[in-house]
């Protein structure tokens, strides 16, 4: 259980098979326990959870500056991921060992600049999901707006 008290938040980390029975039907248990407590409540396996863990320390590896050590220490501070130093504060970062205020300001700006190209990345990705699934075939209108235009020598 991951516990974010100033968002009044937890992830709750349950075996794969007990996914389902924790969530319940049409999530049912974890609406109950998220009212009972008042807490926003996540409920998620275990294998997307490690998966989620391993994809936040590459990611911190995949910073300018960071290698193994540095992640590591990065990480048991608590920094899971390039997200999560892009949205520190230089006060923060700077109780890691061997971190200054130069290079936590120069990480964060990194960390930054990682996220915003990811979240392009991203979303070129879905584009191009979205395209394919379409089948990306054009519109009647344009097919015979074409048509006009050659039949009348013009482009």
């Amino acid at each position: 259980m991951i516990v974010d008290e100033a968002n009044h938040s937890m992830e709750i980390v349950v075996p794969d098979d007990q996914l389902s029975l924790a969530i319940g039907k049409k999530g049912q248990n974890v609406r109950l326990a998220s009212r009972l407590t008042g807490w926003k409540l996540d409920v998620t396996s275990e294998t997307n959870y490690n998966q989620a863990l391993k994809d936040g320390y590459k990611s911190l590896l995949a910073l300018q500056g960071v290698g193994e050590k540095r992640a590591s220490d990065l990480y048991d501070e608590g920094f899971r991921s390039a997200e999560d130093i892009a949205g520190a504060l230089v006060e923060d970062l700077i109780e890691v060992k061997g971190m200054n205020e130069k290079r936590a300001k120069s990480l964060i700006e990194n960390a930054i600049k990682y996220t915003r190209e990811k979240a392009v990345e991203m979303d070129e990705t879905m584009d191009e999901t979205e395209e394919s699934q379409n089948g990306h075939q054009p519109r009647q209108e344009d097919n015979e707006e074409g048509r006009e235009k050659s039949s009348d020598g013009e482009e």
